[in-house]
């Protein structure tokens, strides 16, 4: 299948053979139309974003690592892992931190945010609140931080953000539901540190205390590569340098089994799930980035590429892994807004095509 086509044979079942061709005509007007330069921009500008969020993630697992050099940890609350109750299919937040006291739990639950839409920043907090009331979640939590016998005494939910959006990031200026015990806290990229806005402190003392005297992050290294719903480009980026990395003394170093990219993806992953629900989360989104990459032509499975009896070959020039970090990001930029412009253009076609034939139906009828 060439990159400027859809593979549309499903859709097309409804429609009847003499017709098809006047599907298609509608799909080059629409195509004619739709600007790909405008969807590149949208693509990049979307994974900037995408980006944006991973950092925030990455600064606030720093901050409060379990190494004694973090200061987030002298609140009493550590660096558990990313995306809690994934597996769940629920809405979750990207950070959970703990605080494991003689008397019981606190959990800080923290939702990262890029970008600006901030009424639906709240919204998404308080879907939160409401799954992690639930006993059922409750106690899986508590399962996968190891503490079953403990209750869970206090949640923190926080909003974290880059300094440049904390002045507009004010629930009282929007009609959204939020908990009570909701934070706000900005990141300082120059500063490197990570503080609470005026007014949003956490009600734990203790972590309102640190946040307020403002947290360097920089003591601890990022620990996070990505997290299991990071954008497709930024897995593919890691997950294909460390294949080659790893493969560097292998002539084929630029083939790899399925196997191999599961290994890779998987063990950089901070996660509570273990077992069967792990692998299986996995797998779906393993699936996923594979199909991604093999849609922008990064990676290839046809015969005709591979050199060897692996399932995989990476596309690119080269030898060095920096280099198929960057084809990554090239090709999918040059690619996939040709896939989207095909895509969207075939929706319209098949749109007005339906919406012709309804009409069509009703004249008919009167």
């Amino acid at each position: 299948m060439k990159m400027e086509e859809v593979d549309y044979e499903d859709e097309l079942k409804e429609v009847p053979n003499p017709d098809i061709s006047k599907v298609r005509e509608y799909y080059k007007d629409f195509k004619s139309e739709i600007d790909e330069d405008q969807k590149r921009k949208e693509l990049r500008d979307s994974l900037d974003t995408r980006k944006t969020h991973d950092s925030l993630v990455g600064k606030i697992a720093s901050a409060f690592h379990q190494a004694e050099e973090a200061e987030g940890s002298d609140t009493g609350y550590e660096f558990a892992f990313t995306e809690p109750l994934e597996e769940r299919g629920i809405p979750n937040g990207d950070i959970l931190l703990v605080k494991e006291e003689e008397e019981g739990i606190k959990l800080c639950i923290v939702e990262c945010k890029s970008g600006s839409k901030y009424p639906k920043w709240f919204n998404q907090i308080s879907k939160i609140k409401e799954q992690l009331q639930e006993e059922d979640n409750r106690r899986e939590i508590k399962a996968q931080i190891d503490c079953r016998d403990k209750e869970i005494n206090f949640i923190q939910y926080v909003i974290a953000t880059s300094g440049r959006n904390l002045s507009d990031v004010d629930p009282s200026r929007y009609e959204a539901n939020y908990p009570d015990s909701i934070a706000i806290w900005g990141v300082d990229e120059i500063q490197q540190s990570l503080y609470a806005k005026n007014g949003y402190t956490c009600n734990d003392k203790d972590i309102a205390s640190k946040v307020g005297e403002g947290i360097d992050y920089g003591r601890v290294e990022n620990p996070i590569k990505y997290t299991i719903s990071s954008h497709p480009v930024i897995i593919l980026q890691s997950v294909l340098f460390d294949i080659i990395k790893s493969n560097a003394e292998n002539s084929r170093f630029k083939e790899f089994n399925e196997e191999e990219f599961y290994e890779e993806f998987e063990k950089n992953l901070q996660m509570g799930v273990e077992g069967s629900n792990k692998n299986d989360l996995v797998n779906g989104v393993i699936e996923s980035i594979l199909s991604f990459g093999e849609d922008i032509r990064i990676i290839s499975s046809d015969e005709e590429d591979l050199r060897g009896t692996k399932d995989y070959r990476i596309m690119f020039r080269g030898k060095k892994p920096p280099m198929a970090r960057k084809a990554v990001k090239e090709k999918f930029l040059r690619n996939r807004p040709v896939r989207r412009v095909a895509e969207d253009a075939f929706r319209q076609a098949l749109e007005k095509y339906r919406n012709e034939d309804k009409q069509g139906g009703l004249d008919d009828f009167t």
